[in-house]
């Protein structure tokens, strides 16, 4: 009979690796990443729809040497949602486990706006065009 173990709970990158893939997540996150939060053992993770592309690329290098987490991937107009979710047996360890996705995170505001966004909303308060509902047009 066959056991099968659950695979270890370790990144399998070198040191080099693992500082060139840290870097490369780092100017994602800073650059298109809008909003992240824990729940329990899943890290939620929503970037901008532009960065589609690069998310996909990171779950693919991150399934490769993280075997040991579960990556959902769900896209909407709005933005591209990645949910990484890791083992109760890392419990313990959840911080270590998640830093690495976090490392160019800032923190960020509901209304707040990230640069690849200028132009593409109205001005806060505003709705496309400019004016304020109600607002009296000046003749």
């Amino acid at each position: 009979m066959t056991t099968v173990l659950p695979a270890p709970i370790a990144c399998t990158l070198g040191a080099g690796g693992y500082a060139d893939r840290l870097a490369w997540t780092a100017q994602l996150e800073r650059s298109s990443l809008r909003a992240h939060r824990q729940d329990g053992l899943a890290l939620v993770l929503d970037y901008a729809p532009a960065a589609e592309s690069r998310v996909r690329d990171l779950v693919a290098h991150e399934q490769a040497c993280c075997a040991f987490l579960a990556f959902r991937l769900e896209e909407t107009p709005r933005t591209v949602r990645l949910t990484v979710t890791a083992p109760a047996e890392a419990g313990e360890a959840l911080d270590a486990v998640f830093a690495p996705f976090l490392t160019g995170a800032q923190e960020v505001l509901p209304d707040q706006v990230r640069d690849e966004d200028q132009g593409s909303r109205p001005e806060r308060g505003r709705p496309e065009g400019g004016r304020t509902p109600g607002a009296r047009r000046e003749r």
